[in-house]
């Protein structure tokens, strides 16, 4: 059974408000990235979904759109390029109506202008210093975003699924998007992922990049891996970049002796 119009909406509001019961997000990269990218002009990169490790994610050919004959008539009610067609090319809309191909397509279309930030509730998981943060040599940095941030991006948690329930033709276009763009198989949830969406006037799969400010960063975590010389070397260009470093929590990864989890020692 297909999910419905309010089913939709009731699981959109409920991504708002666990969002909102969060005010770190933790995002994983190299020193490199956060040293010579970030704290130069404090933007952060947001990426083409087209360019995500993960070739379901936000794939439109995933969308399984179920259209009944009811939700048809209704949809087409006040089309004026149905209602003004011939009777082959309404055979024609009725069909890729049905098969949810008009939706795919506008999603496919709609994917050219959003752009994401991937962000974790945790500053803890190995898997992740080991996908995204240069094996452990590189650093966690927190920052505490509002779940809407000014006009700039907005902060919505990912979902994990078994499997791919279809939707409602007369779901919500935007919270469609929204749903697309943020579930992903139960494979990934241990990221825990909060990404921040934007839209944006490019339409190739280049990078975007959003100013933020300094201030938001409140927390940067060295991986495991990373020697005792670079960490004050960093430190010595995070000043130089302008943070405050007295004002942040500053640690660095341990391995626990007695786990397989990773314990943050906390440096200043």
């Amino acid at each position: 059974m297909a999910i419905s119009k309010e089913d939709l909406h009731q699981a959109i509001l409920k991504r708002y408000q666990d969002v909102t019961k969060h005010s770190r997000f933790y995002h994983y990269t190299s020193l490199a990235v956060l040293v010579d990218h970030v704290l130069p002009e404090f933007k952060l990169r947001f990426s083409h979904p087209n360019n995500f490790n993960d070739p379901f994610d936000c794939n439109e050919w995933l969308l399984n759109h179920e259209t009944t004959n009811k939700e048809f008539q209704v949809g087409m009610k006040e089309s004026k390029i149905y209602t003004q067609s011939n009777r082959s090319f309404k055979r024609k809309i009725k069909r890729d109506y049905y098969k949810g191909d008009s939706t795919r397509r506008i999603l496919n279309s709609e994917k050219k202008v959003y752009r994401m930030a991937c962000f974790s509730k945790l500053s803890d998981e190995v898997l992740m210093w080991s996908h995204y943060a240069d094996r452990h040599k590189g650093v966690c940095v927190g920052f505490d975003f509002p779940h809407l941030y000014e006009d700039k991006f907005i902060l919505v948690p990912v979902i994990y699924e078994d499997k791919i329930e279809p939707f409602s033709g007369l779901a919500n276009n935007l919270e469609v998007i929204l749903h697309w763009l943020t579930t992903k198989s139960k494979r990934w949830e241990y990221e825990e992922e909060i990404r921040a969406i934007m839209r944006t006037k490019l339409i190739s799969d280049q990078y975007d990049y959003v100013q933020v400010d300094p201030s938001c960063i409140r927390e940067i975590v060295f991986g495991c891996n990373v020697p005792d010389q670079v960490i004050r070397k960093s430190l010595k260009k995070f000043k130089n970049a302008g943070l405050k470093l007295k004002d942040l929590r500053i640690a660095r990864m341990r391995i626990n002796p007695k786990t397989f989890l990773l314990k943050a020692e906390k440096i200043n």
